[in-house]
């Protein structure tokens, strides 16, 4: 079992959507942060409408996501979901961080983990 945790914030970083869920059958970290990429874009896409950047510490799932080349991998339905979220989105593109700044994300993960329980919460604007 893996979980994800997703922080969306705008440009100025003010928090914007947060949301955290299990991920059953999670097979590898790798597996678990492209599950977090393809729900992050996802909830992107259907409650901010705004270009984006997804950020992501894991440089392999980044690499997927920026190839054009299909992969057989066990991530790669994963990614194939995600990179079609980032072709809808209004303008977006991906981003290697470290993962010291992937703090609210991992603590949001933690939290579906010991809640078992997924939640999106979204600022009213």
């Amino acid at each position: 079992m893996g979980s994800v945790g997703i922080v969306i914030r705008n440009s100025v970083g003010n928090v914007l959507l947060t949301s955290w869920k299990l991920i059953r059958n999670c097979v590898s970290a790798e597996f678990a942060e492209a599950a977090a990429c393809r729900e992050g874009i996802r909830l992107a896409n259907e409650w901010v409408k705004e270009p984006c950047i997804l950020e992501t510490d894991c440089a392999g799932v980044e690499s997927y996501l920026r190839s054009a080349a299909a992969n057989r991998s066990q991530i790669w339905p994963l990614i194939r979901e995600a990179r079609a979220g980032l072709r809808a989105a209004p303008e977006a593109r991906t981003a290697l961080i470290r993962r010291s700044a992937n703090k609210v994300a991992y603590v949001l993960a933690q939290l579906a983990i010991r809640n078992r329980e997924a939640v999106v919460l979204r600022l009213q604007a």
